[in-house]
């Protein structure tokens, strides 16, 4: 059995390395730009509240850490996140993404919460596949794989967190499938790692 001290440890070391990676390659210079947005994306309203499931995505994979119950699961899901992280920031600097923001016209706390993460958390480069579609959804494949009894609240969770990179147009939706095969094949990896 692994303390919960250790899990802490794997979770908190994965967030300070994603933000370190994403926030270097967020302000290498970008030469191009590519919009993948769709007249759907461009038609979908902007719904600020979701911006709570948004930030949602940041601690989100601390769950895959907490249901560990070995100190190879940890590194198995540690080394998944870690490969996740590394493939789209390849794809952030190889296919340079950029969202353009819609205006808001809403000036209630979620909007001016939203405003201060494209400003200073998530400005509109790195969109190309969505790390928070990918980290989301990994993270329920993983507690379904390891807590089947979780499954549904983790999958609802997920969900929301998912929508959310839409609602907030934070993401266009082939930013979304692309997080999701990505989680999909790092997911695979993750079980191949596991039998090691």
């Amino acid at each position: 059995m692994v303390t919960i001290k250790r899990k802490l440890y794997y979770g908190v070391l994965l967030a300070i390395i994603f933000a370190v990676i994403y926030s270097i390659v967020a302000r290498l210079p970008h030469y191009t730009s590519l919009n993948f947005s769709t007249s759907l994306d461009n038609s979908a309203q902007i719904i600020p509240v979701f911006v709570i499931f948004y930030l949602l995505a940041y601690i989100f994979p601390l769950v895959a850490f907490l249901i560990a119950e070995s100190e190879s699961d940890l590194k198995s899901i540690f080394k998944a996140f870690i490969i996740q992280l590394l493939i789209s920031s390849i794809f952030f600097i190889a296919i340079p993404v950029a969202i353009v923001h819609a205006q808001l016209t809403t000036h209630d706390i979620f909007s001016q919460i939203l405003i201060f993460i494209r400003t200073y958390l998530d400005t509109q480069w790195n969109a190309f596949p969505s790390h928070h579609v990918a980290s989301a959804f990994l993270t329920f494949l993983i507690v379904r794989d390891k807590k089947p009894k979780y499954t549904i609240p983790i999958f609802i969770t997920s969900f929301l967190i998912i929508i959310s990179t839409l609602f907030t147009k934070q993401h266009v939706i082939l930013d979304v499938l692309a997080g999701l095969i990505l989680s999909t094949i790092i997911y695979l990896c993750y079980l191949k790692l596991l039998k090691k």
